[in-house]
């Protein structure tokens, strides 16, 4: 639903996973990385979330949050954002948005050796792209390959 929000409305994440079937919740809760070479976690793009915590109270965690026992609020809020489910279950999340980028997405397959044969190789294939996941499966030369 979100990526078609997106989508109707040219916003984005300035940084997001690739899978599309997570929930941001798990992704920001965990503290999941984005994509894309000196990219953020999908966490540090929230500005403002609730959470209802053990006692069944509403949460706010954002610029209004104090500091409590000697602990900055700056501190208690970047806890929340990745607290592993620790505070309670979130139920609000706020977000800062940018415009649509678009980006080339290229599958390719490439025989191990032509990766791996020497750090340069790695280091090259690093350098001249944005982002870069290398799905490795060693035995897929025996399966066959369907016209």
């Amino acid at each position: 639903e979100l990526q078609h929000f997106f989508i109707e409305n040219g916003i984005c994440f300035e940084s997001d996973v690739i899978i599309n079937s997570v929930t941001y919740g798990g992704v920001v809760s965990s503290g999941s990385h984005g994509t894309g070479k000196d990219q953020k976690s999908v966490s540090d793009f929230l500005t403002e979330l609730k959470i209802v915590n053990g006692q069944g109270q509403i949460v706010t965690y954002g610029p209004q949050t104090q500091s409590q026992g000697g602990i900055s609020a700056a501190d208690i809020v970047a806890a929340a954002k990745v607290n592993l489910g620790l505070f309670g279950i979130a139920v609000e999340y706020t977000f800062k948005v940018v415009p649509m980028k678009y980006v080339l997405f290229q599958e390719i397959t490439k025989k191990v050796s032509d990766v791996f044969s020497t750090p340069e190789k790695i280091q090259a294939l690093w350098e001249e792209n944005w982002s870069l996941e290398i799905i490795f499966f060693p035995f897929l030369h025996l399966c066959s390959q369907g016209s």
